[in-house]
């Protein structure tokens, strides 16, 4: 939900900020209990990915990247249209066009 929620006042801002955090700590009780669940660790990957367009060029490429690394294990796992999607978006942020192409075609 937080993910889709894109309200423009503080206080949508703030209940955001939330709900991302609700779910963190969610998929991070997941991998707790279970090392080897892909989904909660590509939701990991994806809050960490989240928001990169409004930081600056070389904090929105680290975030990519180690969600990236995130996702490459998922995908051994989980080997799913969702990673490569999410994949996808990872190496657009990084300028990385032909891969991220690759990964969604």
């Amino acid at each position: 939900m937080a993910r889709e929620d894109r309200g423009q006042t503080d206080e949508a801002a703030a209940e955001r900020s939330k709900m991302i955090n609700r779910a963190l700590s969610s998929f991070s009780t997941v991998l707790e209990k279970d090392p080897a669940s892909a989904m909660a660790a590509q939701g990991i990957a994806i809050i960490v990915a989240e928001d990169t367009l409004k930081m600056n060029d070389s904090q929105a490429r680290t975030n990519a990247m180690e969600a990236l690394s995130i996702l490459n294990k998922v995908k051994e796992t989980f080997n799913d249209g969702s990673v490569y999607i999410n994949m996808g978006h990872c190496h657009f942020t990084r300028d990385e066009l032909e891969k991220a192409i690759e990964c969604v075609s």
